[in-house]
C-alpha cells in the first residue's frame, strides 16, 4: 500500500501523545518502498528518479523526519518511539539516546550488543547509526512536533544490507544526474 501511511499514522499518534502525555510505540514493515528525507526531494532530478522507482514497482515517498533515502522491504522493521515533549525542551540528542537505550535493552535480551556512531560508508549515515562489528543494521531519524516527538529506527533484521545500499545509490545517481 501507500508507503507514507505509517508516517501519517505516526503524526496522528504523536499529536495524541502530546495531548495525553502518554508515550507510544509503533512497529511496521513495508514490502517494497523507497523513503526519502526532506532534502532528497530538492535534488535536481529527484522527481524523475522517484518516477523511475515507481515504474520498477516501489512505493515511493518523502518522510518529514531527518535522514536520507532508505529502501524498505520485509527484512526491515520500522520502530517509532513517540514521547511527550516538555516545554522548552530543545535537546534533540536526548531523543536519539532514548531510542538507542530502548534497542539496547531489547537486543541485550537476545545476546546482541552493538556500537553507536556514524558509519560514513553506509547509506543514510547519521550520528546514531547502530552497528555490529562495523556493519550498520539500524539508522535513526526523528520528527519533532510542538508537544511531542517521534524517533524512528529503521532496523535491518534480515536480508542483504549491501543490496539495500545499492538501491539507495541508484536513487542518488539518478536524482543527481
Amino acid at each position: 500500500g501507500d508507503a507514507l501511511y505509517p508516517f501519517a499514522l505516526e503524526d496522528l499518534i504523536c499529536k495524541h501523545v502530546g495531548l495525553e502525555g502518554l508515550p507510544a510505540i509503533h512497529m511496521w514493515r513495508h514490502s517494497r518502498a523507497l523513503i526519502m528525507g526532506l532534502r532528497d526531494r530538492r535534488l535536481p532530478y529527484a522527481k524523475e528518479a522517484m518516477e523511475q522507482f515507481k515504474r520498477e514497482g516501489y512505493a515511493v515517498g518523502v518522510r518529514h523526519s531527518g535522514g536520507a533515502a532508505v529502501p524498505l522491504d520485509d527484512g526491515v522493521v520500522n520502530v517509532t518511539l513517540m514521547m511527550p515533549k516538555m516545554p522548552g525542551d530543545t535537546d534533540f540528542h536526548r531523543d536519539f539516546i532514548r531510542m538507542v537505550y530502548l534497542l539496547e535493552q531489547v537486543l541485550r535480551g537476545l545476546g546482541i550488543t552493538f556500537q553507536s556512531g556514524e558509519i560514513p560508508t553506509s547509506y543514510c549515515p547519521g550520528d546514531y547509526d547502530l552497528s555490529v562489528a562495523g556493519r550498520k543494521f539500524c539508522g535513526i531519524a526523528q520528527r519533532r512536533q510542538l508537544k511531542a516527538y517521534a524517533v524512528q529506527a529503521f532496523i535491518l533484521v534480515e536480508g542483504n544490507g549491501m543490496a539495500r545500499g545499492q538501491i539507495a545509490k541508484a536513487f542518488y545517481e539518478h536524482a543527481l544526474g
